[in-house]
C-alpha cells in the first residue's frame, strides 16, 4: 500500500507538472523589437512580457534526462531592475534544441558558450564520498534500531561512490574570451554564461573541510542573481583558485575599458525601455547553440 501511495502521488506531481508547464507555454512566442526581447505564451492566462537587452547579467541554460533525450533546453536570463518585479530570472525558451540556443545566444549575450570544460580539483570525489558515506552511516544506524537487516542499506555505498564520480565529472569551467562558464549538476543539469562586463563580484571561499584538502571555491556574481543557485565553481585548488580570480579579474578590467558607454544609454533613465521597432521580429523556433 505504501509503495502504491508514493507511486500515486510520484505520478500525479509529474501529470501535475506537465499541466502547469502546458498552462505557461502554450502557444510560446519570442521576437526581438529594436533593442529588447519580447515574449508571449499561455493557454489559460496569456502573459506578455518584454525584456530591455540591455538589463540582461547572464544566461542559464538547464536540463534534465528527459529533456536530453529530445535535445531540448530551458534558456533562461538573469535579469536586474529597481524592483522586485523587474528583476530575477526569466525563460526565453522553454524548449529549445541545443542548435536554437546556439542561435539565440548572441542576441543575450556576448559571451561563448564553450565546446569543453576544465574539471574541478579530483579530490571532490574524496569529499563527495565521504559526505554521502557518512550519510549512509547515519541511515544504518536509524534503521538498525527498527529493522534486522539494517545492513542491507550499507550496500548503497559502491553506488554512492559512483554518484560522487559522476558529479564530479558534471562540475566543470570555462574561462573564455569575453565570458566565465561554469557548468554543474548530475540530474538537473545547469550551464552559466557569465559576460565579464557584467560581473560584480568576484572571490574565494573555503570551509574547515576544505582547508584539510587545500580547496577553495570561486564565487563569481552579477546583479540579480540568486541566492539559492548561483555559478560557483567548487573544490579547486587553492592556487589554481588564485588564478582563475586573477584571469576573470583581468579580463573584466579590459571588457570594462574596452566597451564604451554607446550614446543612448548615456542620456536614458535607467527605467526607460527602448522604443519599440518591428524591424526585426521572429518566433523561437526561427532562432538559435552547438551540443556539447
Amino acid at each position: 500500500a505504501a509503495v502504491i501511495g508514493i507511486t500515486s502521488a510520484a505520478l500525479l506531481s509529474w501529470l501535475s507538472g506537465i499541466a502547469v508547464n502546458v498552462n505557461k507555454f502554450h502557444r510560446f512566442r519570442l521576437w526581438l523589437d529594436d533593442d529588447k526581447l519580447s515574449k508571449r505564451a499561455g493557454l489559460l492566462t496569456i502573459s506578455e512580457r518584454s525584456i530591455p537587452r540591455r538589463r540582461i547579467q547572464a544566461v542559464i541554460l538547464g536540463s534534465n534526462p528527459l529533456m536530453k533525450r529530445f535535445d531540448w533546453w530551458i534558456a533562461r536570463v538573469q535579469t536586474i531592475g529597481h524592483d522586485i518585479s523587474s528583476q530575477g530570472h526569466a525563460v526565453l525558451a522553454p524548449f529549445a534544441r541545443w542548435d536554437e540556443v546556439g542561435a539565440l545566444r548572441p542576441h543575450l549575450t556576448d559571451a561563448e558558450i564553450p565546446e569543453s570544460f576544465q574539471h574541478v580539483s579530483s579530490r571532490r570525489i574524496g569529499r563527495l564520498s565521504i559526505r554521502y558515506l557518512l550519510a549512509l552511516a547515519v541511515a544504518a544506524g536509524v534503521l538498525s534500531t527498527i529493522w534486522t537487516r539494517w545492513w542491507l542499506v550499507l550496500l548503497a555505498g559502491p553506488v554512492l561512490i559512483l554518484v560522487a564520480v559522476l558529479q564530479w565529472r558534471a562540475h566543470g569551467f570555462a574561462i573564455g574570451e569575453r565570458g566565465l562558464a561554469v557548468r554543474r549538476g548530475l540530474v538537473k543539469k545547469r550551464i552559466w554564461i557569465l559576460p565579464y562586463s557584467k560581473m560584480q563580484v568576484f572571490y574565494t571561499m573555503q570551509s574547515i573541510f576544505q582547508r584539510r584538502r587545500d580547496l577553495n571555491s570561486v564565487y563569481v556574481d552579477t546583479a540579480g542573481a540568486s541566492g539559492v543557485s548561483t555559478a560557483t565553481i567548487y573544490d579547486i585548488r587553492s592556487g589554481d583558485a588564485d588564478a582563475i580570480i586573477s584571469a576573470v579579474y583581468n579580463r573584466f578590467i579590459d571588457q570594462s575599458q574596452r566597451t564604451p558607454v554607446p550614446v543612448s544609454e548615456q542620456h536614458r533613465g535607467p527605467d526607460t525601455v527602448p522604443p519599440e521597432s518591428s524591424s526585426f521580429s521572429q518566433g523561437p523556433a526561427d532562432q538559435e547553440p552547438s551540443s556539447q
